[in-house]
């Protein structure tokens, strides 16, 4: 995951968190509500007044209400004692937040895909025997969740609906993105010894976009699935 804002960030000590109002389909003039205690904001809820935001090691969940909420981190027995836990995209509604928790130590380590809500705290996504695992995105009404998951096979893009695991995808694909509706998603295939640019849906299956010589990555996907935005190095 890119993280290139944090070392401009850390510096201030807290993060500048910009909104927009908007009335009669003008936009007004910003307004700058500073978040203490983070270092860079990951995602947004539909309405622009719910936060998850990351100081490293630890995420939180914002609102003008309750201020910073740590979301924890998840314990992965036998692994640790030290903890970091990422954000990969949060619900419309701001009750959902989906990322990545790790477990380390010198000699070890290990990444789990969680979900978290305030009711349940952070739940694991999958079992102890998958090696590595992220989830990258979420659905609005946050019940989909993209992402992959490492095991002896190789790297598979997986979906996962109200957190249990529904799709995994052949080996060499990973997730980085879910459409708003949760019906669709992009990621990267590799193929060729090239990394391809992908969109998928249940209707249609795994579509290769394109490639560019040192790699294609969709990172983000219309509802509609017809527009998919991402990086290519050529």
């Amino acid at each position: 995951m890119m993280r290139s804002m944090s070392g401009f960030t850390n510096g201030l000590g807290f993060l500048l968190a910009i909104t927009l109002l908007a009335a009669n389909s003008l936009i007004a003039s910003p307004s700058f509500i500073g978040i203490e205690g983070t270092t860079v904001v990951r995602a947004l809820n539909a309405d622009g007044n719910i936060a998850a935001a990351e100081n490293y090691p630890s995420c939180f969940r914002w609102d003008s209400n309750d201020g910073l909420v740590d979301i924890g981190h998840l314990t992965i027995p036998g692994y640790g004692p030290n903890h970091a836990t990422y954000v990969g995209g949060m619900s419309a509604d701001g009750t959902v937040i989906v990322g990545s928790s790790s477990a380390f130590s010198y000699y070890w380590s290990k990444t789990q895909a969680y979900r978290w809500t305030p009711q349940e705290g952070m739940t694991s996504l999958v079992e102890l025997s998958v090696l590595e695992s992220q989830a990258t995105g979420v659905s609005d009404d946050g019940r989909n969740i993209a992402g992959w998951i490492s095991d002896e096979t190789g790297q598979h893009a997986v979906l996962w609906r109200d957190g249990q695991e529904v799709l995994r995808l052949e080996a060499g694909t990973v997730f980085w993105a879910i459409s708003r509706n949760g019906v669709w998603a992009t990621g990267t295939k590799a193929e060729d010894s090239q990394a391809r640019a992908f969109r998928w849906s249940l209707g249609t299956g795994l579509e290769c976009l394109g490639a560019a010589a040192y790699g294609c990555y969709g990172r983000a996907i219309s509802e509609d699935g017809s527009v998919v935005v991402g990086q290519g190095a050529g």
